[in-house]
C-alpha cells in the first residue's frame, strides 16, 4: 500500500516538474526554425552533390574504360588479320618459289618454310628446294646401287630331286 501512495506522490510531481520543463524549454522564433532547416538542407545538398559526382566520374570511368577496351581488341584484331594477310602472302610466295623449283609440297609443309619478311621467305624456300633436290638424288642414286634383281627363277634345293623324278 506504502507504494500505491507514492506512485500517488510521483504524479503529483510530475505535474508540477511539467510546469517547470515547460517554462524552461527554449523558444525558437521562424527565424531560427529557418535558418536551422536550411543549414541541414545545404550539408545534405552537399553530402548529395559529392555522392552525385562520384557517381557521375565512375559512369565516366567505366564508359573511358569500355571504349580503350574496345579499342584494344580492335588493335589486337587488327594484327591478328594484318598477320594473317602477311602469312597468306609469303605463302603464295612460297608456293610460287617451289612451283619454279619443280618442288610439290603439301601446304602444311610449305607453312613452315614462311619467314616473317619476304626476304626471309624467299631465302627459306631457296636453300629447302637446294636441299631437297640434293636429298632426292642422294636417295635416287642409292636406290640404283643395290643388286640388280634377278630375271629367272632359281630352284630350291628341296626342288631339285623332284625335278629328276619325273
Amino acid at each position: 500500500m506504502t507504494k500505491l501512495l507514492d506512485l500517488q506522490l510521483f504524479a503529483d510531481d510530475e505535474e508540477h516538474h511539467f510546469e517547470k520543463s515547460e517554462e524552461t524549454r527554449l523558444r525558437y522564433t521562424d527565424e531560427d526554425v529557418n535558418h536551422i532547416i536550411h543549414r541541414k538542407f545545404a550539408d545534405w545538398e552537399k553530402k548529395h552533390k559529392k555522392q552525385v559526382d562520384k557517381a557521375v566520374k565512375l559512369a565516366q570511368t567505366d564508359v573511358r574504360q569500355k571504349a580503350e577496351n574496345e579499342r584494344d581488341q580492335l588493335r589486337k584484331e587488327l594484327e591478328y588479320l594484318k598477320k594473317e594477310k602477311r602469312v597468306n602472302e609469303m605463302t603464295e610466295i612460297a608456293c610460287k618459289l617451289l612451283y619454279d623449283g619443280s618442288v610439290n609440297l603439301p601446304s602444311e609443309l610449305v607453312e613452315i618454310l614462311i619467314g616473317n619478311t619476304v626476304e626471309e621467305t624467299e631465302k627459306t624456300v631457296r636453300a629447302f628446294i637446294v636441299v631437297f633436290k640434293d636429298a632426292v638424288q642422294r636417295s635416287v642414286k642409292d636406290v640404283l646401287k643395290g643388286n640388280t634383281p634377278q630375271t629367272g627363277r632359281t630352284p630350291v634345293i628341296a626342288e631339285v630331286p623332284l625335278l629328276f623324278e619325273k
